[in-house]
């Protein structure tokens, strides 16, 4: 994929206000901090941030990201407050973690609030814990406070707003845009140059100089009108995760009081589209729910022992989250690719994206690549799933759940369920053969991060 970076002038765009899906760690590079508990033998608030997390005094908003660093043994919940509501906020008041999204990011967002005073650039805190929760490695536990700047408009200033929080771009081709403008009349023109290459952002070129021209604006001057700067993401093959990257601004200008101001970089999270997938080492019956081992409950939650079964395994290739390539027909705990034959429609947490790229262990087979529907056509992928004999599957060839073939969703050694073909390109890959539910195979499992 060609990136672009482009510009355009335009009117100065609303507050942010949209937010941010939860995503995965270290979407900040190098900014990341844990906090850990000194009362027990594990547990962990890890903060993703950036260095200077800054909002401006409109309103605008910036998020970071806290997740656990190990699976609770009880639900976390993590109170956040800010040091100053008089110069910004935090939403939500609270989050709340349990053995099940522990080591996904959730999104907090800080908020700048707007006053009349000219009372230059501001700080306030924003503080993370102390937790409450029946583990005792994380009761009481606080993490590390995170500093925000909230840039004063009634003073000489140079405002980087996103078009929303999301600070999102894709190597699958998602873009996101940020203006640039300046809060007074400068007394001579001022040049704003940008420089994107951490983290493995593009604008196709050496950088980007974004010219603010003094006089009465609007007329001959321009420096009240907002100018806009696209980014995209470098589409290659490097199975990486979720990765934070950065853009830099510097100015230049004969007005000393512009030319002193450095304005905030901004922080972008790059979702990669290169994922693992791995056949487990270990076998299994049908049977997951039931399971002690797997922590299984017998509360008709097979579909969920699974995802245990994958995230345990010794072929595990990172420590990133994984799901089984596996369906499952129970009313509370859907998993389905579609509902009619081939469409890719109706999707209930299903465990492939759109246009993703899908690896074996080894990092550099490619398996297949999923349509924008999240399924893929049999007999072009580029490769088998690297094994041989069947893993259990309930998948029907055309991608519907197999609802009488799963082992009472897999939580029954009684019966029988549908397996699939390691070794096959064609859509025996889903639907190869019948298993009995009691014989131990396999599992499929796939890289999770959105």
């Amino acid at each position: 994929m060609s990136g672009t970076l482009s510009h355009c002038v335009q009117a100065l765009p609303a507050s942010c206000g949209s937010e941010c899906p939860g995503l995965v760690l270290s979407l900040f590079t190098g900014s990341a901090t844990t906090t850990e508990n000194p009362d027990a033998t594990a547990g962990g608030l890890r903060v993703n941030a950036p260095a200077n997390l800054t909002v401006t005094e409109p309103g605008s908003s910036r998020i970071f990201f806290v997740s656990l660093e190990t699976q609770p043994t009880a639900a976390v919940t993590v109170p956040l407050s800010s040091s100053d509501v008089g110069e910004a906020t935090v939403t939500p008041a609270s989050l709340s973690f349990d053995s099940g999204n522990f080591s996904f990011g959730q999104v907090v967002t800080v908020t700048g609030v707007d006053d009349a005073a000219m009372d230059a650039d501001q700080t306030a805190t924003i503080q993370i814990g102390a937790a409450t929760s029946a583990d005792p490695a994380y009761s009481g536990i606080s993490g590390t406070p995170v500093v925000v700047t909230i840039l004063d408009d009634e003073s000489p200033n140079i405002f980087v707003t996103e078009s929303g929080v999301n600070s999102v771009t894709g190597e699958d081709g998602t873009t996101d845009d940020y203006t640039i403008v300046l809060t007074t009349q400068p007394a001579m023109d001022v040049t704003v140059n940008v420089a994107n290459f951490a983290g493995g952002l593009t604008n196709g070129g050496p950088g980007e100089t974004l010219l603010f021209t003094a006089g009465a604006c609007p007329g001959p001057g321009n420096w009240c009108a907002a100018q806009t700067i696209t980014l995209s993401a470098v589409d290659d093959v490097n199975i990486e995760g979720n990765h934070g990257g950065m853009v830099t601004h510097s100015v230049a200008s004969a007005d000393p009081v512009y030319a002193a101001i450095t304005p905030p970089s901004v922080f972008q999270v790059i979702r990669d589209n290169d994922f693992f997938t791995f056949i487990t080492a270990a076998t299994h019956t049908g049977d997951f729910d039931n399971d002690p081992a797997l922590s299984g409950t017998g509360a008709g939650d097979g579909i969920a022992e699974a995802a245990r079964f994958c995230n345990a395994d010794a072929n595990r290739p990172n420590a990133r989250n994984y799901k089984a390539l596996l369906a499952s027909p129970m009313a509370t705990l859907f998993r389905r690719a579609t509902v009619a034959p081939d469409a890719g429609d109706n999707r209930e947490d299903w465990v492939l994206v759109p246009n993703g790229n899908y690896y074996r262990a080894d990092g550099t087979t490619l398996i297949f690549t999923p349509n924008t529907t999240s399924i893929f056509v049999f007999g072009v992928a580029a490769g088998t799933l690297g094994g041989t004999g069947a893993y259990w599957s309930a998948l029907r060839v055309d991608w519907r759940t197999n609802n009488g073939n799963s082992c009472s969703g897999w939580s029954s050694t009684a019966g029988n369920a549908i397996g699939g073909n390691l070794a096959s390109l064609t859509n025996n890959l889903l639907q190869g053969t019948t298993l009995n539910c009691v014989d131990p195979h396999p599992l499929v499992c796939v890289e999770q991060r959105f």
